[in-house]
C-alpha cells in the first residue's frame, strides 16, 4: 500500500468470494473506498481524459438499475462516472460540463452481456470529449460527449459492483 492506493472496504464479506485471479460478488455488499478517490480524481481533472479496463463475467445476462460495475460518485444521481449494466446492455454516464451531475444523458452499447462470459472491457474518454467503449477489443459504441471534466467533484469515492446510498448491485466476477 502506497501514498497512490486506493484501499477498498467489503462491507458484507459474506457477500463475495476469492476466486482465482479475481473476486466473486454473490449478493449485495458495498466495496468502496472509505474517503473519496482523490488521487484519481484530481488526475482525471488535470488530464481531462480517462481510461477504465476490466475483465469482468456477469453472472445473470438481465440485471438492472442499472447495476454499478465501477462508480465514482456519491449517490444514485450524482457521479463523476459509472459504467454499468442495464437488461443485457453495457451503459456509460460520465459527468462532463455538458452533461448534467448523474452524468445523463448516458450511452449504452448494443453488445450484449451474457452470462458467465469473461468480458474484456475498456473505457476510454479524451481530451477532445470522444468516448469508447470496447469490448473484447472492438469498438462497441462511441460518443462525443460536450464539455469537460471541469466539474467533477474530486470529494467522490470509488465503490465496484454497487451503488453509494442506494442498492443497485451487479452480480458477477470481476478478474482485473
Amino acid at each position: 500500500s502506497g501514498s497512490d492506493a486506493l484501499d477498498l472496504q467489503i462491507n458484507s464479506p459474506e457477500s463475495i468470494e476469492w476466486i482465482n485471479n479475481g473476486l466473486s460478488i454473490n449478493s449485495s455488499t458495498d466495496i468502496s473506498t472509505t474517503s473519496s478517490a482523490l488521487i484519481l480524481n484530481d488526475s482525471i481533472g488535470q488530464t481531462n481524459e480517462f481510461t477504465f479496463e476490466l475483465w469482468i463475467s456477469s453472472s445473470q445476462e438481465y440485471q438492472s438499475g442499472p447495476a454499478r460495475i465501477v462508480t465514482i460518485s456519491e449517490n444514485v444521481s450524482e457521479r463523476n462516472f459509472t459504467l454499468g449494466q442495464n437488461l443485457n446492455n453495457f451503459i456509460l454516464r460520465t459527468r462532463t460540463a455538458g452533461t448534467n451531475l448523474n452524468g445523463l444523458p448516458e450511452f449504452s452499447t448494443q453488445t450484449e452481456v451474457f452470462e458467465d462470459e469473461l468480458v474484456h472491457v475498456i473505457v476510454t474518454k479524451t481530451a477532445n470529449g470522444e468516448q469508447k467503449i470496447f469490448i473484447n477489443g472492438e469498438v462497441a459504441d462511441s460518443l462525443f460527449s460536450e464539455g469537460d471534466l471541469s466539474n467533477w467533484d474530486r470529494e467522490y469515492k470509488l465503490a465496484i459492483g454497487n451503488e453509494f446510498m442506494t442498492n443497485q448491485p451487479w452480480l458477477g466476477n470481476i478478474y482485473y
